[in-house]
């Protein structure tokens, strides 16, 4: 065995091998490719194993449980005690990377020392159903009060951090979703976090498909991942319906009005976009006289949750493939 790369790779998987054929190209043809891919099977019983040969990479390296563990989480802990790298991240056995996404993720978490980063995950709705959803997001859900839920498919965190925390833990032994378990006790060690304002993977819930792992039906993920290599516009125009469900779901709609001025003029508006963009006063705004404009304001450059701030910043470009 060789040099440990810096990073390991983990997908759990069980008995979906349709699935995971269309999971694992995504992840070995990321612009970013120096690092062991962990696929582990929760005591899988059908072909999966030799779906995974089939890619014949020497990054690769399978491993089949004896027992099942059930949940995902139980076994990323055995994946976290197998790992060489000192960064891991994590794709799903039914969702999909763009690929750029362990470069956009990877960058600040190296260049920034961080802990965890987190891209945005674009979800796509059941079959039938056209919503998308953007995951790991901040989420107002009270005054003063931000939500962050990453999704694993979207993060890397540093080995270290993950093992001080605790590692992940059997979902039998927790109350709460064992991912969100996972970044709460990150969070208590004040680990420091970082979200990327970039969308990079593909995320299909199996648990709003219904029956999912009977059917182990895999033609969304064949049709998405067709799509993702013939269309350089789709994720791009699929954020932008993402977006338009959002805003959709969170309040009716309806005309929005600028603040107005006390005793503003009739153009009022109008004629500070004038002002604005350089062109000459066509109105007298009277007592509403904005006199110079002052530059927009800077736009925050993080956000809180709870005491803990969770710095938000921009993608870098993606780089040549490394090997």
């Amino acid at each position: 065995m060789g040099a440990a790369p810096p990073l390991t790779v983990v997908t759990s998987t069980y008995n979906w091998p349709r699935a995971l054929a269309q999971a694992i190209p995504t992840a070995l043809a990321q612009t970013y490719g120096d690092f062991e891919y962990l696929i582990i099977g929760d005591c899988c019983t059908d072909e999966t194993e030799d779906v995974v040969r089939s890619f014949d990479d020497p990054r690769i390296v399978w491993r089949n449980l004896d027992e099942n563990t059930g949940n995902q989480s139980g076994v990323n802990k055995i994946a976290l005690e197998m790992a060489r790298g000192d960064f891991i991240a994590y794709l799903n056995h039914d969702d999909l990377w763009f690929p750029d996404h362990l470069d956009t993720v990877l960058t600040p978490l190296r260049e920034r020392e961080l802990d965890v980063v987190s891209a945005v995950c674009l979800e796509i709705g059941a079959a039938g159903h056209h919503y998308r959803g953007l995951l790991g997001l901040p989420i107002p859900s009270a005054p003063g009060a931000v939500d962050i839920s990453p999704m694993t498919t979207s993060l890397v965190h540093t080995a270290q951090a993950a093992r001080e925390a605790g590692g992940w833990i059997d979902w039998r032994e927790t109350r709460e979703i064992p991912t969100q378990d996972f970044f709460r006790r990150l969070r208590y060690l004040r680990r420091r976090f970082a979200i990327v304002s970039a969308v990079t993977s593909l995320k299909f819930h199996s648990g709003d498909r219904k029956n999912s792992y009977r059917l182990k039906d895999a033609g969304e993920q064949e049709a998405w991942a067709a799509r993702m290599r013939d269309d350089p516009e789709l994720r791009y125009r699929e954020t932008m319906s993402a977006l338009a469900c959002r805003a959709m779901s969170e309040r009716p709609p309806r005309l929005a009005q600028p603040p107005k001025p006390a005793d503003a003029p009739a153009g009022w508006q109008i004629e500070q976009w004038r002002r604005m963009r350089g062109l000459s006063p066509m109105l007298d705004l009277g007592a509403s006289e904005p006199g110079e404009f002052a530059e927009p304001a800077p736009r925050p450059s993080a956000v809180q949750v709870d005491d803990m701030g969770w710095a938000l910043i921009s993608p870098v470009p993606a780089k040549p493939v490394q090997r």
